[in-house]
């Protein structure tokens, strides 16, 4: 047998053997369970988590970008 051949029944027997998830390493492990937990949340804790993650963005662009700085600076926005 060639050596693609075994390569390609190789990936297929680990696609069977290792759960989903966890052949794309732990980081998508992670990621992956936290998006099959959080489809179910009520709407007002996924609006709570997407107010979060974008305070995060923000503060995050006014101290390493200076045009938002600079722009968040001349209208007066605090981040």
């Amino acid at each position: 047998m060639s050596l693609p051949f075994m390569r390609k029944l190789l990936g297929k027997v680990w696609m069977k053997v290792v759960p989903f998830p966890y052949v794309y390493g732990l980081g998508f492990a992670k990621f992956y369970n936290f998006l099959m937990e959080s489809q179910w949340w009520p709407v007002e804790k996924l609006q709570e988590y997407q107010n979060e993650r974008l305070r995060i963005i923000i503060k995050y662009a006014y101290q390493n970008v200076p045009y938002y700085r600079r722009i968040f600076d001349e209208r007066g926005l605090k981040h």
